[in-house]
């Protein structure tokens, strides 16, 4: 059966892939920022737990009392060459501590201490898309809870951000197909 014989109307069907492009631009931002809450301990040595793709928010602890000076993570799938900014905040300033961000190589790319509980990192992503991240506790009492937020580029297209362009193209079809039945 050929498209052009489909009892369909134009305005039915612009209806329909518009209803369709709204529910994948929605999935898209659900998909869009992962939350991972620490609730088995992190590895304390590099390069660290791998976490699921898409990530961009970590809830960890770390306690040295519990021999857990430092959390280890990897962040993966970022978009090679892009910039990244990476900040980690301890709420009520619960120990001493810094954070650093490496290659999966184990290459430094920047770190910081903590000043009144935040450090900001940031710097390019490497050409494998992945950041290796450790937080950690510099003296061996104490500890406490942090939370560390990603904000980078992936390197494969969200699903909201290929909706427009499907929109357009499904668009573009119509039309033609309009004017050939004209």
């Amino acid at each position: 059966m050929e498209l052009r014989n489909l009892p369909v109307s134009l305005d039915r069907l612009t209806r329909k892939m518009l209803a369709t492009t709204c529910l994948t631009m929605a999935g898209g931002v659900a998909l869009q920022a992962g939350t991972v809450t620490e609730t088995t301990d992190f590895d304390n040595n590099s390069p660290g737990t791998v976490l699921p793709f898409g990530t961009t928010v970590v809830n960890g602890n770390v306690d040295c009392l519990d021999n857990d000076c430092d959390d280890w993570f990897q962040f993966t799938g970022l978009l090679p060459g892009s910039f990244f900014q990476l900040t980690v905040g301890q709420p009520g300033f619960f120990f001493y501590g810094g954070s650093a961000v490496f290659d999966s190589s184990g290459g430094f790319i920047d770190s910081q201490g903590f000043e009144e509980g935040l450090a900001v990192l940031s710097g390019i992503v490497p050409n494998d898309g992945v950041l290796s991240v450790v937080v950690g506790n510099q003296f061996e009492e104490g500890g406490g809870a942090y939370t560390a937020t990603l904000t980078a580029d992936t390197d494969v297209p969200e699903p909201g951000t290929l909706a427009p362009a499907a929109l357009a193209l499904a668009g573009a079809l119509a039309w033609r197909r309009q004017r050939k039945a004209n």
